[in-house]
């Protein structure tokens, strides 16, 4: 979890659901500290890309960068303006900065494969679904989902997709796809396994674990880790799952 405060410190905790046990930093260096930061965006893919925004008047002059929008790629170890390019002729204007959002990718961004047996089905941005039998000639399906796909898996019987916006789906055949879940807006579900008996589901906004006997109903356990979890996989005898606090099983 990341807060920006009014002097213009930016602070991270890595464990937010321990409540009074958290533990907060400052990730402050190179930032323009005393100007209050009033917005900030997190990759969806990459938690160590940051974007800050910032309240007031540089009073920086053009053609100058307005140190008014910074992005960390480090998790907030070092900061860079990004409100231009010194010299440029269309740095960002030296106005308060209210918000900012973070595009993670192209428009065609892919994350996640999986083959059948028979079909391969690839999911990315904007929920992209493409099926191919061969791996060279690709068919864009219709998911009917407009948050990004972050993973898909085959459970043997069908296909398991999941990404933004607490959102899952299934699909036989690739082709036909059905929402089983949606929402929170803010949960990002990123990764999926089959082992034959059940389907699980982990979350990479918290520390959560979505499973399944049929892909249908769905059941939420809230407390499986500390942390949030990135991916999983079925070993032959127990799910497998990692993330920000390490691995559970």
């Amino acid at each position: 979890m990341w807060v920006g405060l009014i002097d213009g410190t930016v602070w991270r905790t890595d464990n937010a659901l321990a409540g009074a046990a958290s533990v907060w930093n400052s990730y402050s260096a190179g930032l323009p500290v005393g100007r209050g930061a009033t917005s900030l965006a997190v990759d969806p893919f990459n938690s160590q890309r940051v974007v800050a925004g910032f309240w007031g008047a540089s009073a920086v002059p053009p053609p100058n960068r307005s140190q008014h929008v910074y992005l960390t790629t480090n998790k907030g170890t070092s900061w860079s303006d990004v409100s231009g390019t010194d010299g440029g002729a269309a740095n960002l204007p030296d106005r308060p900065v209210y918000a900012v959002a973070l595009d993670p990718g192209s428009s065609n961004g892919l994350f996640g494969i999986v083959w059948s047996g028979s079909r391969l089905v690839v999911v990315g941005l904007f929920g992209t679904v493409l099926t191919s039998p061969d791996g060279i000639n690709y068919t864009a399906q219709a998911s009917n989902a407009y948050n990004t796909l972050a993973a898909v898996a085959w459970t043997g019987t069908q296909f398991v997709a999941v990404g933004l916006g607490g959102t899952i789906l299934t699909s036989p055949d690739g082709v036909v796809w059905t929402s089983r879940k949606a929402g929170p807006s803010w949960e990002a579900l990123q990764g999926v396994a089959a082992s034959g008996a059940r389907i699980v589901v982990t979350s990479a906004s918290f520390g959560a674990v979505y499973s399944s006997p049929d892909g249908v109903t769905w059941t939420e356990n809230n407390a499986a880790a500390p942390q949030a979890l990135l991916d999983v996989v079925w070993s032959g005898s127990l799910f497998v799952a990692v993330g920000y606090g390490g691995t559970s099983t």
